[in-house]
């Protein structure tokens, strides 16, 4: 296996860890499919997480 394979696999398994993240903190934030203000207020701490995790996914795609 090579660096390049290692990391291809990395970018991968970010991504997925990135969409389930996504998915979840989206069920704790929509009402009736709406963003609700107050639920993001509450949330705030996650949605930054999120933000970080994306940052950090596009970066191992980049490598890959």
């Amino acid at each position: 296996m090579t660096l390049d394979d290692l990391a291809r696999q990395a970018e991968s398994a970010s991504q997925r860890l990135l969409d389930r993240a996504t998915a979840l903190l989206r069920d704790r934030l929509l009402v009736k499919g709406r963003l609700n203000a107050a639920k993001m207020e509450a949330e705030q701490h996650a949605a930054h997480g999120l933000a970080w995790l994306a940052t950090y996914v596009e970066a191992m795609r980049e490598a890959a």
